[in-house]
């Protein structure tokens, strides 16, 4: 039953059982002169079971490490993304770990501990030596991150894949574990990363380590090939050593709103760090755990209480914690983009920053441009750079953009408060023309179309930038800003900039189909699967396709295409709506996809392509005209190959017309 699980493991009633060791043989050929390594598994044995010496040795060092603090039993922080992890038995960082990965781990502090000592009763726990052994902690957790109970194995490349190969600290069913000593792995593997890792830094600095690989300071070791570099840390909106109008360019990485709670999956490594790295710099581990309330972020979680406390004090209240979070991240982001505007230099002079980001919620795009814009700075391009890989666990089969757009600005002359106020009907003229005279450009490059529509915001922002204040006539049809329904928000501007781009967007799958005005659901459903290359769509992305095309999204032809859950929705195929009879041959058809899915699930259903072709002929549907022909030539144009219609599409589509479809040759088209 539901909950039955996570509460046994609450109860401390969830249990664990080895049933794969992974191991590596080197093999001797006779042609070689070196070992090839050859990877397999073995079942365990009752030998492998070395629970009891665990146990043991466990209670042996329980009221030393007890003493010494050595295990972090500091509480999970309630957050977004901590709640797996506590719904399933996971309350303190310390049970993250096995029994056996709590001895080795303790020991590993131990030992750290004992270097940590005999340096500092040998006066030599300083300069260069103090720094060595802050990279050995973070040896330590490059392990850790791949030695709990969250890790998994990666069967593609037999190795333990780490923990944060996705964001969260979502429950494994199945993990692994890697010994901490053995040959090529565990802590020598960890550490020689680390290595590489600084020794790839110093290098970019402008330093080459000498023939001896030794890297101390005071004999001279390090040659510089370069000036120095000045690294500053601190609050971004706060940076006082630095002069105002002194900086040409500013390169910013901001975090993405609430697509990762840093702070959250940092106490991760700060519980361990804290008692390795703090045992040689204390003063930078005062914290009891990782600061929250200053993070940059949206957080819902750290809103709960309070937009539970303004419903109880006014039913009525629309303080939803995901909307007081929102307006916490606009408020930092814009004390953040104020000190950049101060200590940039003038555009005349060259003044340049870019500006990464990346978030399908609209909500996300609004706060960021909005602070941009009333910090006094302009957009004057967005460029899609590709950063993703098409495999990502963040993006696969996502309506994810592969690509961070990069949001160049320039610093303003005058406040927003000197710019005058226009009426929203001629900045939004100003918007679809800017838009339009940009396709061109952006069709010439290779992108997928979910970055094409991201790409053409650029325009968009600029305009609503170098026009912010503009005001309604009327009302926002859609009342979405209750506190004032006459303002115009960077929301509008790309609402106008999706309309623009499907308009395009259709003319390059098929023209006959654009032309023949395709009724609003089939034109919603064709060209949302065409924008986002994906199934699963955030309900946002989704709502502004059916904007752009005029479809209410709570119409009932439009809710039979769709699912709709927690946020995101699910595009249906055909198979899937006659499943769910939606569909079929008795049902009735209001719109041209139902007849173009309809003919390709009972196409499918048979295994031929007799039924559909009868079923259209029965129903007196006229297969060639432009509406029915160019939805079926669009839907297998969007459509990717192993999708549930494409097969049946195609056998349909050669029944009906004596061919295979191709897609159009256009260029756009052609990189789907």
């Amino acid at each position: 039953p539901k909950g039955y699980v996570a509460q046994k493991a609450q109860a401390g009633q969830l249990g664990q059982v080895m049933y794969s060791i992974s191991y590596r043989d080197e093999i001797y050929l006779l042609d070689r002169k070196r070992p090839i390594n050859v990877d397999g598994f073995r079942i365990p044995t009752p030998e492998d079971d070395n629970s009891d010496d665990v146990e043991r040795m466990l209670a042996d060092n329980a009221e030393v490490w007890e003493r010494a603090n050595i295990l972090p039993t500091e509480h999970l922080q309630d957050g977004d993304k901590t709640k797996d992890a506590v719904n399933y038995g996971m309350p303190r960082w310390l049970d993250m770990l096995s029994r056996r990965q709590q001895l080795v781990h303790g020991l590993c502090v131990q030992a750290f501990r004992e270097l940590v000592n005999e340096d500092d009763a040998n006066g030599v726990l300083k300069g260069v030596r103090k720094a060595a052994l802050c990279y050995v902690a973070f040896g330590f957790d490059k392990m850790l991150i791949r030695n709990n109970l969250l890790s998994r194995w990666d069967a593609g490349k037999n190795i333990v894949a780490s923990t944060f190969d996705s964001h969260n600290f979502g429950m494994k069913w199945s993990y692994a574990e890697m010994p901490v000593c053995h040959t090529g792995g565990g802590l020598k593997w960890a550490i020689g990363g680390v290595d590489k890792c600084l020794t790839d830094i110093i290098g970019m600095i402008g330093h080459t380590p000498d023939r001896t690989g030794q890297m101390e300071m005071e004999d001279s070791n390090l040659a510089p090939i370069a000036s120095s570099t000045q690294v500053i840390t601190g609050p971004a909106q706060f940076i006082v050593e630095i002069d105002d109008a002194s900086i040409d360019c500013i390169v910013f990485d901001p975090p993405y709103h609430n697509n990762v709670n840093y702070a959250e999956l940092s106490d991760f490594f700060y519980v361990w760090l804290k008692r390795t790295a703090g045992y040689v710099y204390p003063e930078y581990f005062t914290e009891h755990l990782s600061d929250k309330t200053n993070e940059a972020i949206a957080s819902p979680a750290r809103f709960r209480r309070q937009a539970a406390e303004a419903k109880a004090a006014n039913r009525k209240s629309k303080a939803s914690a995901s909307k007081l979070a929102t307006a916490d991240y606009l408020d930092k982001m814009r004390e953040i983009f104020d000190e950049c505007r101060r200590v940039i230099k003038p555009a005349e002079d060259g003044g340049i920053m870019t500006v990464m980001f990346t978030h399908k919620d609209l909500s996300a795009w609004d706060a960021l441009i909005t602070a941009l814009i009333e910090s006094g700075f302009n957009i004057t391009r967005v460029w899609p750079i590709k950063t993703e890989a098409e495999s990502s666990l963040h993006i696969r089969d996502k309506a994810a953009a592969r690509s961070t757009m990069l949001i160049v600005c320039r610093p303003r002359a005058q406040g927003i408060e000197n710019i005058p106020p226009r009426p929203w009907h001629e900045v939004e003229a100003e918007i679809r023309g800017a838009v339009q005279a940009d396709i061109p450009t952006l069709s010439g490059y290779n992108f997928k179309p979910v970055d094409i529509y991201n790409a053409a915001y650029g325009p968009a922002l600029r305009v609503i930038s170098e026009n912010w204040g503009a005001r309604r006539i009327t009302p926002h049809p859609d009342r979405i800003h209750d506190d004032d329904p006459f303002r115009v928000t960077p929301t509008d501007a790309l609402e106008v900039t999706r309309r623009e781009v499907t308009r395009w967007r259709a003319e390059q799958i098929s023209n006959e189909w654009a032309n023949a005005h395709p009724d609003p659901v089939t034109a919603w459903y064709i060209l949302t699967q065409d924008g986002t290359g994906a199934t699963v769509i955030p309900f946002d992305e989704a709502n502004l396709f059916a904007k752009a095309v005029g479809m209410d999204m709570e119409q009932s032809s439009a809710q039979r295409v769709y699912i709709k859950r927690s946020g995101r929705i699910t595009l249906v195929s055909a198979k899937q709506r006659l499943a769910r009879g939606d569909i079929g041959e008795d049902k009735a058809t209001d719109t041209v996809l139902d007849r173009v899915h309809t003919a390709i699930a009972l196409t499918e259903r048979a295994g031929n392509s007799e039924n559909g072709e009868q079923w259209l002929a029965w129903r007196g549907i006229d297969t060639d005209e432009p509406a029915f022909k160019g939805t079926l030539e669009s839907l297998l144009t969007v459509l990717k190959p192993g999708h549930d219609d494409h097969e049946w599409g195609n056998a349909l589509y050669r029944k009906l017309y004596g061919e295979e479809h191709q897609p159009p040759t256009n260029t756009q088209a052609t990189l789907l």
